[in-house]
């Protein structure tokens, strides 16, 4: 989406934040928040709709990272995926790489070695689904 674009532009974090799943996630207040700007030929509203959801995932992905940094026993990028997973399965592997301060490909590898380990289980689609730890 645009605003992926335009923020990637602008700090290369942004394009590790699922700002499309963000939008469908809360789509029904997306489009009555762009339908209400448009009808009063203002931004503002919208702009401030975004960056609250933009800055909600910004401190869920900071919380998770000090989870997973101040756990005992959290000790190898596996570890700390299970940790952040247990904390919420919802986070998708991009937040996951951001959280854990990997690449998107590393992730990828983990998430493949702990579900075929069956540490892990994955439930429903990409986008709307969610990690299960066993």
């Amino acid at each position: 989406m645009w605003q992926s674009l335009i923020l990637q532009k602008w700090k290369e974090i942004f394009a590790w934040i699922p700002i499309e799943a963000l939008v469908h996630e809360n789509q029904e207040e997306y489009y009555k928040v762009l339908q209400r700007a448009d009808i009063v030929r203002a931004s503002t509203e919208f702009v401030e709709f975004m960056l609250r959801m933009i800055r909600n995932v910004l401190k869920e992905i900071s919380k998770a990272h000090n989870r997973a940094n101040v756990g005992i026993n959290v000790v190898t990028n596996e570890e700390k995926v299970i940790a952040l997973l247990r904390q919420n399965g919802n986070m998708s592997a991009n937040m996951l790489s951001v959280s854990v301060g990997i690449t998107g490909r590393q992730v990828q590898r983990i998430l493949a070695k702990l579900k075929a380990e069956g540490k892990i289980i994955r439930h429903g689609a990409n986008k709307n689904g969610y990690w299960e730890v066993i």
